[in-house]
């Protein structure tokens, strides 16, 4: 039986190489039309199915794609090495503790008032932080973000200029894909805990998904701290392949709880991960729950833009953070180019 299931291994990742290479011209195609017009990307629904074949059969691709993007940082050991403020062995591990002081006060106490928003269906449309807990919550509730973009502690988060030397050390050009604030909760089955990422899944949305998560509460066992796989982002290394759930049992028989890491910290502590790796929000125990920002980092525009269309904000003048955000832009431009609405 282990033999068979080895060898359906094989067969799922040649299978996947063959059609990588079978499809690549047309990727690449779709690639020069996002640098030709960013607008594209909001339309063109084949893009999820691109970059997850793209990460899918990465390995076999590397010499095309090293044409297309040019080499990876972050596999450069003379580069990473450099990178003082997480482990030297975050190429293998594909986390790390970074060692950064974040303040995050202002903001916890500015969240309180921001607007929450369910992702099961049985929960009322939205209700503020403050009053959560008066609702018995269950699932990921995620912070509207036409709200939680105007606070100026958390756009001072997203610019952070630790964070994103630490990200541009790694990628080299990279951009933001992706920026929100979400609480966790119990769940009471597993259709609720699929709902809210409280499974074990795997992220191919964009290329070489680097992913930067700060405690908003202090988060300790039992609060659904983020569960990684340590290993499993490195495709030699990987004996799963799925892009949808993985059940629990599926995931423990092929790596021991050694290999489980959970980002456990206090208030401030913030974990950088490549979540192409096998991971999720453990699913915390009742009466308790995580408040977590999560930024997420890409080399490329090129990307699954349609899944996040619907909640980029537009940016406004009339936001207490149009300041902060307008002076990083300037800065840097690519790296806010996929962040707000051009509706």
């Amino acid at each position: 039986l282990e033999l068979a299931s080895l060898m359906l291994v094989q067969l799922r990742r040649w299978s996947g190489n063959f059609f990588a290479v079978a499809l690549y011209p047309w990727a690449v195609v779709e690639m020069l039309c996002c640098l030709r017009s960013p607008a594209y990307i909001n339309h063109f629904w084949t893009h999820k199915l691109s970059v997850r074949l793209y990460n899918f059969s990465r390995g076999l691709t590397e010499v095309i794609e090293r044409f297309v993007f040019g080499s990876r940082p972050w596999k450069q050991k003379s580069t990473y090495k450099s990178i003082d403020c997480i482990s030297s062995d975050f190429l293998w591990k594909g986390w790390s503790y970074a060692d950064i002081a974040l303040d995050v006060s202002e903001l916890c106490e500015q969240l309180l008032y921001v607007p929450f928003k369910p992702r099961l269906a049985h929960a009322s449309n939205s209700s503020l932080l403050g009053e959560l807990s008066v609702l018995s919550p269950r699932g990921r509730w995620d912070a509207d973000s036409n709200v939680l973009f105007s606070l100026t502690p958390f756009a001072a988060l997203v610019t952070n200029q630790a964070i994103h030397k630490l990200v541009s050390a790694l990628l080299g050009q990279y951009v933001i894909t992706s920026a929100l604030v979400w609480a966790s909760f119990s769940c009471s089955n597993e259709n609720e805990k699929t709902a809210s990422a409280q499974v074990f899944h795997v992220d191919y949305d964009y290329l070489d998904d680097i992913k930067i998560f700060i405690h908003l509460s202090d988060t300790w066992d039992g609060d659904g701290a983020l569960e990684y796989v340590t290993g499993t982002h490195n495709r030699t290394a990987k004996n799963i392949w799925s892009s949808g759930p993985i059940p629990d049992a599926v995931v423990n028989s092929f790596y021991p709880p050694e290999r489980h890491a959970f980002f456990t910290g206090p208030m401030g502590s913030v974990f950088i991960s490549d979540n192409r790796g096998i991971h999720r929000d453990s699913p915390p125990v009742q009466t308790q729950s995580k408040l977590a920002l999560q930024v997420n980092f890409s080399r490329s525009q090129f990307g699954s833009e349609q899944a996040y269309a619907s909640i980029r904000p537009r940016l406004s003048p009339d936001w207490p953070s149009f300041a902060t955000w307008c002076s990083a832009m300037i800065l840097d431009p690519l790296a806010y180019s996929l962040l707000f609405s051009r509706s």
